[in-house]
């Protein structure tokens, strides 16, 4: 699609910042999501320790404050490289060991995301709206 420069600046300012927050509150509503359904956290942690991993119980509050400070600060923009970057890994590391079946859809939508905070991590928070350091 052929845009002008208006409309292809217009999408730089807006665009991004609709795009970091989506992606923001996938995660941070993932995290709290963790919190209140029932058997939240331990659910979480019997997940991680059924796949192998140790210190389980550990592991899931770790993923709660990578999912909560991580999407928190896409959604506002501060820090979005650090934020993106512990994101990334989060969901390279879930799809490794959750996710790594041909069949299973969370494969594809795991890469799309990855794909995405990599291009937060190289392009910062974009034009629009963002917190201030």
């Amino acid at each position: 699609m052929m845009m002008s420069e208006s409309q292809r600046a217009m999408l730089r300012s807006h665009g991004t910042l609709v795009g970091r927050v989506l992606m923001g509150l996938l995660f941070f509503f993932s995290g709290v999501g963790m919190l209140m359904t029932p058997g939240g956290m331990e659910g979480t942690a019997s997940m991680i320790m059924n796949a192998g991993l140790p210190l389980a119980g550990l592991l899931a509050w770790l993923v709660l404050a990578v999912k909560l400070f991580g999407g928190a600060s896409l959604i506002l923009g501060y820090r979005v490289g650090c934020g993106a970057f512990l994101l990334l890994g989060f969901t390279a590391l879930a799809t490794l060991f959750f996710h790594l079946d041909i069949n299973d859809h969370g494969l594809f939508k795991n890469l799309a995301i990855m794909g995405g905070l990599l291009y937060v991590m190289a392009y910062g928070p974009g034009e629009g709206w963002a917190m201030k350091r």
